[in-house]
């Protein structure tokens, strides 16, 4: 690149801004993912500790219901419901986000995928001019996308194990009809089916490692096109063999 030329340093101050922004935009989404994660893992832990206490003092448990001492009891359906309400403010606030982030990551998702295209396809043309020098800037360039948005779906695939951990956690949990812990729990369970957390780009594309998968696969698409239209510089050789030279008397 010249920087001395205007227009070409125009164009590079305009796609470093841009990246700029992008950039941000993605740290900036997957931190508020990554908190939502940390507070599903203490939920998680929570429920763990309520059923372990559960599964060590079920005689203990059963003796003082019987003598209808419904001290501890009581105590646990608060803890219950308080993770019940916790779940749900955390579900509410992952919608919220997703709502809010949707068009922006929109915007990213199309820079992103239109950055890579064109800079596989600017690869390939070196590759094919014998440029290998120019090509190292490229290459930090899809490597760098590909990290960002990377980034940005570990955190959602993160905070989605956090909630299935919290599922498998509740599952563990057996008893009989009689028991009202394991229908609270039961209960809790049915919730996590009907409210999971999952994260998209308005309902267009969900954020998990997925998605690389069908970027890759249409970017391959597009470069499989763009090859098939690129010039071809055919080599030119001059008939020298079969050619005859007259001499010419002076």
């Amino acid at each position: 690149m010249d920087y001395g030329n205007p227009p070409q340093r125009v164009t590079w101050c305009l796609t470093v801004s841009s990246l700029f922004v992008i950039r941000m935009k993605h740290l900036h989404h997957a931190y508020h993912i990554d908190r939502l994660a940390a507070r599903f893992d203490i939920l998680r832990e929570q429920l763990e500790s309520l059923i372990g206490s559960a599964a060590d003092n079920l005689g203990e448990w059963s003796a003082l219901l019987k003598s209808h001492r419904n001290g501890p009891r009581e105590s646990n359906q608060r803890r219950i419901f308080t993770a019940k309400g916790t779940y749900l403010a955390l579900w509410r606030a992952s919608k919220d986000l997703n709502e809010c982030c949707v068009y922006s990551q929109l915007a990213n998702l199309l820079q992103n995928f239109i950055q890579c295209t064109c800079d596989l396809y600017t690869m390939y043309s070196l590759l094919y001019l014998n440029q290998i020098s120019d090509i190292f800037g490229y290459i930090l360039n899809v490597v760098a996308t590909f990290a960002a948005l990377g980034v940005v779906l570990a955190a959602c695939e993160n905070c989605k194990n956090q909630v299935g951990q919290m599922g498998q956690a509740l599952h563990k949990r057996r008893g009989d009809e009689a028991d009202w812990l394991a229908t609270m729990i039961e209960n809790f369970s049915l919730l996590l089916q009907h409210t999971p957390v999952c994260f998209s780009l308005g309902g267009f594309f969900d954020m998990d490692f997925m998605l690389l998968k069908e970027m890759a696969a249409a970017i391959t698409t597009y470069m499989v096109i763009f090859i098939q239209f690129m010039p071809k510089d055919e080599p030119v050789t001059a008939p020298l063999a079969n050619s005859t030279i007259t001499p010419t008397s002076g």
